[in-house]
């Protein structure tokens, strides 16, 4: 083979990954820009009644790209029940973040809001046990070669974007899901991440004399006839976020039974093909089970 044989697939090879690092480069500026323009959390007036921030990923913010006026958080946002007792809901919470991100929601809330009741609610580790990428893998096995690679494309805003937001817009589906579904058993790396998540929340809470409630992800009544099973991550994640809330005295608002229930009463499906995300029916269901349930955990002396 000739030199210029040779240095065809080097040329070929360094294009590739020339164009991927541009398009991966302009989504991270388009998405700051769209956050910047778009993601500003409700304005709050002053008031006696808790001011509560909901922090976490997409199973709470939506999978668009811009503000999800149909998420739970919105819903919540405008529930009697919360209302007439003088609570307000603004949403930190955005698609894709890990708990690195879901602090940083916490701590521009904390720092920017100074009313003397504040909570934040917070649902998250999704994204955290699906791609990251130490030598345990989320169902407790060693990753392949193959695997890891998988992982840290599934990771970048160029798959994000042609999954979650080209190919819904073309085909009209839910966002397919991300990944090979978690575990049932989740890794000590997946574990270390929801702890170590958790606890750095907790710490900052405390700091700002404000209140952490854990919510766990809702879960499907019916199995997804998707291949990856959204539900199974969120029960192996919804047990682990319990779990580590244990030794932090955090209290958990498990909406699952709740969502479930009203589901089969209605009888049409909450969720979207990959048992994880939320349609608009999923997301009032789950506003309304937090809806009913906070007031007893926030206006709980112990706070259990």
């Amino acid at each position: 083979m000739t030199r210029r044989g040779l240095l065809r697939p080097l040329w070929a090879a360094l294009l590739t990954v020339a164009f991927f690092a541009a398009v991966e480069g302009s989504l991270a500026a388009f998405q700051a820009l769209v956050f910047a323009v778009f993601w500003r959390p409700g304005a709050i007036t002053d008031g006696p009644g808790w001011v509560i921030a909901t922090v976490g990923d997409s199973v709470m913010a939506g999978g668009s790209p811009t503000p999800d006026q149909n998420c739970w958080p919105a819903r919540l946002a405008t529930s009697p029940l919360l209302r007439a007792r003088g609570y307000q809901v603004t949403n930190y919470a955005r698609p894709g973040s890990d708990f690195g991100r879901i602090a940083e929601q916490a701590q521009r809330f904390l720092d920017g809001q100074a009313a003397p009741r504040r909570a934040v609610l917070v649902t998250g580790g999704f994204n955290d046990c699906l791609t990251n990428q130490g030598p345990v893998v989320l169902g407790g096995s060693r990753q392949q070669p193959t695997q890891v690679a998988r992982g840290v494309l599934q990771r970048t805003r160029t798959y994000r974007f042609a999954t979650q937001v080209v190919l819904r817009a073309v085909t009209r589906l839910a966002p397919p899901p991300a990944t090979s579904p978690i575990g049932s058993k989740p890794s000590e790396n997946c574990r270390a991440y929801v702890r170590s998540g958790l606890t750095t929340l907790a710490t900052r809470a405390r700091e700002k004399s404000a209140r952490l409630v854990v919510v766990t992800y809702p879960v499907a009544a019916w199995q997804p006839q998707f291949k990856s099973r959204g539900d199974m991550a969120a029960r192996t994640l919804d047990a682990l976020l319990i779990e580590e809330s244990q030794p932090l005295g955090l209290p958990v608002l498990d909406v699952v039974a709740c969502v479930q229930a009203q589901e089969r009463v209605v009888g049409e499906r909450f969720f979207y093909d990959d048992g994880l995300h939320l349609m608009p029916s999923g997301s009032a269901a789950t506003a309304r089970c937090v809806a009913r349930e906070l007031p007893g955990i926030l206006d709980d002396p112990a706070g259990r």
